[in-house]
Parts: structure tokens; C-alpha cells; sequence
């Protein structure tokens, strides 16, 4: 999966679909996955998965690009080729 590994949590809902991690042409990286509409969620990120989550960096928030189909997308550095993401709500 390109390098990069992705959980992702919700709270209180069934847990949500990831669907079409994916490497697009200069260097971004984007994922979708299914989640409660109307719901607002934040994408964490750390390159080092023994650091507690409060300690990971926030990578931006997700769009509802649809009802209940939410997308993120990051532009990856040479210098960061791996990482691993989570997707928070609220």
C-alpha cells in the first residue's frame, strides 16, 4: 500500500470502509473512506507508531465529497517516503 498504513477510528458507528489508497501524479497521496454523513474528521499522521496519539501531527481534515464518502489528500516528501495516517471524528 505505497509505503503508508492507515487506521482508522471512529467512535460510537460502524467502522468505516477504506477504499482507494492511492499515489497520484506529483507526488500527493489520497484515500477515501465511508463514515457517518454530516460528520466532521481530522487525519493524523506519524512516521513512528510507538508515539501515544498525542503526539502525532495533524495532517488536515477529510471532505465529505459525498453523503458518507469522505476523501483526504497530502502531498508526500521525498524526505517522508512512509508514514502512517489515522483519521479521527471528532
Amino acid at each position: 500500500m505505497l509505503g503508508q498504513s492507515i487506521t482508522i477510528t471512529q467512535a460510537g458507528a460502524a467502522a468505516p470502509t477504506l477504499t482507494g489508497p492511492t499515489r497520484l501524479p506529483g507526488g500527493s497521496f489520497q484515500f477515501s473512506f465511508t463514515g457517518t454523513a454530516g460528520a466532521t474528521c481530522s487525519v493524523l499522521f506519524t512516521m513512528n507508531l510507538a508515539l501515544p496519539l498525542s503526539a502525532w501531527t495533524g495532517a488536515g481534515p477529510a471532505t465529505e465529497a459525498a453523503s458518507g464518502q469522505f476523501r483526504f489528500t497530502t502531498t508526500l516528501s521525498p524526505a517522508l517516503p512512509k508514514g502512517f495516517y489515522r483519521v479521527r471524528s471528532p
